[in-house]
C-alpha cells in the first residue's frame, strides 16, 4: 500500500517536513469496529445498517481482528512471518489458514495449541462461517421439518450474536498475547524533523 501523509493531526504543530515511523496494530481497531456493532442501541445501529447485517458486520470484523492479533504476534515472534504468512517460505503449499498459523505461533513457543475444544476450537469454527460470507457460494439443501432451512445469514444471527462474537474476539486476543508474553500495540508514532538546507 503506498503510504501518504494524514489529513488528521488532532491538534498537534507537526514540522513543516519530517521523517514518520508509524506501528499501528490495525487489529486493536477492527475489535472497537465489533464492540461498537455488539453495543450500538439497535435504534441507532438501525439508521445506518438493515437489523439483520449486525452479526454479519461482527463476524467479519472479529476474523480480522483475530487474524491481525495473530499476525502481529507471528510477526513479534518470526522473522519470516511474512514470508510464511503469503505461502511463499519453501516447502508450503500456498496461504496458510488461521489454524495453520496459530499452529506456527505456538510451535515456536514451544507449547501445545488444543483445536479440539476450547478458544482455538471457537475461532476455526468462526473462521468456517466467514468463509461461507467471504466465499459464497449457490446454498442449495433439502431439509425435512416444520418451516423451510435457515440460511446462512440467519444462522450467523441466531448463533454468533456480536456479544458472543466480541467476547471471543476479546478472548482470543488476550490468550495469544498471553501466551507469547508480546505487548499489546495499538499506536506509536515518532517522527525526526528535517532541516531544510535551503
Amino acid at each position: 500500500m503506498k503510504t501518504r501523509p494524514s489529513k488528521r493531526k488532532n491538534g498537534f504543530d507537526y514540522p513543516p517536513v519530517a521523517e514518520y515511523r508509524m506501528r499501528r496494530n490495525v487489529a486493536n481497531d477492527m475489535i472497537r469496529v465489533v464492540r461498537w456493532a455488539s453495543e450500538a442501541k439497535e435504534e441507532d445501529f438501525n439508521r445506518v445498517f438493515a437489523a439483520y447485517t449486525r452479526p454479519l458486520i461482527a463476524l467479519i470484523f472479529a476474523c480480522s481482528a483475530i487474524e491481525g492479533y495473530t499476525n502481529y504476534v507471528g510477526q513479534s515472534l518470526m522473522d519470516d512471518w511474512l514470508a510464511f504468512s503469503k505461502g511463499t517460505m519453501p516447502g508450503q503449499k500456498g496461504r496458510p489458514g488461521i489454524k495453520d498459523k496459530i499452529k506456527q505461533i505456538y510451535a515456536t513457543l514451544g507449547k501445545d495449541a488444543s483445536f479440539s475444544s476450547g478458544i482455538f476450537n471457537e475461532v476455526c469454527d468462526l473462521f468456517e462461517k466467514r468463509g461461507y460470507l467471504m466465499h459464497p457460494a449457490l446454498d442449495e439443501r433439502a431439509f425435512t421439518g416444520e418451516a423451510p432451512p435457515a440460511d446462512i445469514l440467519e444462522m450467523i444471527g441466531e448463533d454468533y450474536v456480536p456479544a458472543k462474537v466480541v467476547s471471543l474476539a476479546d478472548n482470543f486476543r488476550q490468550k495469544i498475547l498471553e501466551d507469547s508474553q508480546v505487548r499489546d500495540l495499538t499506536l506509536s508514532i515518532g517522527y525526526a524533523e528535517k532541516i531544510d538546507p535551503a
